[in-house]
């Protein structure tokens, strides 16, 4: 695919693949490609004594980069994600606001970034009218500075919460009116199930499972989202790259919802109990596990002696983007750096499966299943 079909996904249609990108080591920036996402965002950094600043003294390095990956492809946009700080920061008077506003966007532009998405997890009740304050601060700021410097606007986004009663903390029509766009963490959602360590299931159905709460999957979260008046075309729905992990109790009961030990031993690639990375489940499944689709919440998981895994995978993930095209603006994807970037694990050798399997539908060119989704070597 040429340079001038590849950027037809935000040219022709306005969809927006958003891909946040985690500086953990996995994959170096240099290897993104830079037309695969409409919009690519650094994650994290964080807000401290009132500015915004990289978590670490590397990470400047790594701004740097990601920014010269415009110089490839001048349409893609470059965004920074906060994750800490906020209770501090909305919490402060108004003249240490207004000095953050102006730090941040000179930040920004120091960086060469198109923009901030702020990803606070989570305002308290108490701090709903402080985050909208800070917000509509905010937007006037962005406004402001660009009509003073004639420059194009900064985007201002945010990445919303996976559970209903934390969205009470929000102010929508706030919400509305300030952010460019705002992603749906629309994963995790097992987390919220009675003994969830100890019990397997679906960390991002599309539909829900089999005695489970519709607002626990991804068809039921974005209807929630929409029916409150958010805007469908601001809203993204979040898709995970990754997968959770189980050890079950006993290798006989291996389906959703069996007994387990704990969260899974920790994979090759990443490290952590309970999370697999896309590699690291196709990995498992190059080795013996067994892969299963659920037909009623439409994502696979896969079993092997203990281990249990929900995940998401190249055909699961063009079934939601597919659902969804009509329905809001586009996709977020946590993380690009989660995929499997080097295209070790399909059968086409295609990079970052996952997020080219969504960005078939985005663009397109996969509504008619005019073409095949990459499979991993199983």
């Amino acid at each position: 695919m040429s340079s001038s079909q590849e950027t037809k996904i935000s040219a022709n249609n306005n969809k927006k693949l958003v891909c946040y990108y985690f500086a953990s080591g996995l994959l170096q920036v240099t290897e993104i490609d830079p037309f695969l996402c409409t919009h690519l965002i650094f994650a994290f950094a964080m807000f401290k004594h009132g500015k915004l600043t990289e978590v670490s003294p590397s990470d400047v390095k790594l701004f740097g980069q990601m920014a010269n990956l415009k110089l490839k492809n001048p349409a893609l946009k470059v965004m920074l994600s906060v994750q800490n700080g906020f209770s501090e920061l909305v919490n402060s008077d108004d003249a240490t606001i207004k000095k953050f506003y102006n730090q941040a966007i000179h930040y920004l532009r120091e960086y060469r970034f198109d923009g901030i998405d702020l990803d606070w997890e989570f305002p308290r009740a108490n701090e709903k009218e402080k985050y909208s304050r800070f917000l509509k601060g905010f937007r006037d700021a962005i406004i402001n500075h660009s009509q003073n410097s004639l420059r194009p606007q900064l985007l201002l986004t945010a990445a919303l919460p996976n559970n209903v009663r934390k969205l009470q903390n929000y102010d929508i029509d706030t919400l509305n009116s300030t952010l460019d766009f705002a992603t749906v963490m629309a994963y995790d959602f097992h987390m919220f199930i009675k003994n969830a360590d100890i019990t397997t299931g679906f960390n991002s159905p599309l539909f829900p499972p089999a005695n489970e709460k519709k607002i626990y999957s991804t068809v039921g979260l974005m209807d929630y989202y929409l029916n409150t008046g958010f805007s469908s075309s601001k809203l993204l729905v979040g898709l995970p790259t990754y997968g959770r992990t189980w050890k079950l109790k006993t290798a006989e009961n291996h389906g959703v919802h069996a007994p387990a030990v704990n969260k899974g031993d920790p994979g090759p690639v990443i490290h952590r109990r309970g999370v697999f990375t896309y590699p690291e489940v196709c990995s498992a499944l190059k080795n013996g596990s067994h892969y299963v689709w659920d037909s009623e919440a439409e994502v696979p998981y896969l079993y092997n002696d203990l281990l249990w895994c929900s995940f998401e995978d190249p055909e699961s993930a063009a079934n939601k983007a597919k659902y969804f095209l009509q329905k809001c603006g586009g996709v977020g994807v946590w993380t690009i750096t989660f995929d499997d970037a080097e295209g070790k694990y399909s059968n086409d050798s295609q990079k970052f499966p996952i997020i080219t399997a969504v960005k078939k539908v985005l663009m397109g060119a996969d509504n008619k299943d005019s073409s095949p989704v990459s499979q991993p070597v199983l």
